[in-house]
């Protein structure tokens, strides 16, 4: 089951993309990318054990995009950005 959660965020007066995704179970990872016009300026990556139930993996995208989403707002990119 591939899921995933997506985000346009305002930063310092620009738009970013905020994107989550679960790369399968035979991968066995989930990958936060902050994007700006369309490149990627942080990617974040949590691996999982392939035999989680269907809602502990959602709830780990959701938190996942949730701090990336915090870090943003806390300041933790504006150099990159």
């Amino acid at each position: 089951m591939q899921i995933g959660q997506n985000s346009e965020v305002s930063r310092n007066g620009r738009v970013l993309h905020i994107q989550t995704e679960d790369a399968g179970r035979e991968h066995g990872y989930i990958v936060t990318h902050l994007f700006l016009s369309g490149n990627i300026l942080v990617s974040e990556r949590q691996t999982y054990h392939p035999h989680i139930d269907d809602d502990e993996l959602r709830t780990l995208i959701k938190q996942q995009h949730r701090s990336m989403h915090q870090a943003l707002n806390n300041g933790k990119y504006d150099r990159t950005i």
